[in-house]
């Protein structure tokens, strides 16, 4: 899924800018925001939360359309049950299987 693919390279990037930082600190920089690879880490970093935002309002959207058919559903099936309308039939087709044939006694075995 491109979430999990999102969420993991963040979690790369947060690293990557970990160690940036604190290399910088070690050098004895002051303004680490100065820094080129900060800047551009940086960068990913919001690209990398725009993209995971995006997707997070996809799930959302897909949740909530299916909640509302879910819903919509129920309501059909209330009113059906309410009316004592007997539920539609299933889509697929069914085979019926053929007649059982007379044995010729009540028993169920052939008669001699």
């Amino acid at each position: 899924m491109k979430q999990i693919g999102t969420e993991k390279k963040m979690e790369k990037v947060y690293t990557e800018l970990g160690k940036t930082v604190f290399q910088l600190y070690q050098e004895g920089q002051q303004n680490l925001l100065e820094s080129g690879n900060v800047q551009q880490q940086l960068s990913e970093i919001q690209q990398q939360l725009g993209k995971k935002n995006m997707l997070d309002d996809k799930i959302r959207e897909i949740e909530e359309t299916y909640k509302q058919k879910v819903a919509k559903a129920k309501e059909k099936y209330e009113m059906r049950k309410g009316a004592g309308v007997p539920p539609e039939p299933a889509t697929e087709e069914k085979t019926e299987e053929p007649p059982a044939t007379d044995t010729g006694d009540a028993s169920g075995t052939a008669s001699e």
